[in-house]
């Protein structure tokens, strides 16, 4: 496993095959898009991702959230998606 905290403003389409990740908010305010859902997270709330879900998020002024990862993060799990417009 892994933990980490980071400050995000935005992040890009990505998906794991193996992980499952346990956001946190710490502080601020998350704008979280899994699949097609969107889901606003505040500071206290909480979030699990299941691997193969497409996610990515974004906040106005940066928020600081802790994400635990159960296995831990790998490049090669790391899969970036391209969106097609």
């Amino acid at each position: 496993f892994d933990r980490a905290v980071e400050v995000i403003f935005s992040s890009r389409p990505h998906k794991h095959l193996k992980m499952t990740q346990y956001y946190t908010v710490i502080s601020g305010q998350l704008e979280f898009h899994l699949d097609d859902q969107v889901v606003n997270l505040k500071t206290g709330d909480k979030y699990t991702v299941v691997p193969g879900v497409i996610h990515w998020a974004k906040s106005k002024n940066g928020a600081w959230v802790e994400i635990f990862s159960k296995p831990g993060w790998t490049a090669e799990d790391h899969i970036v998606v391209i969106e097609k417009n």
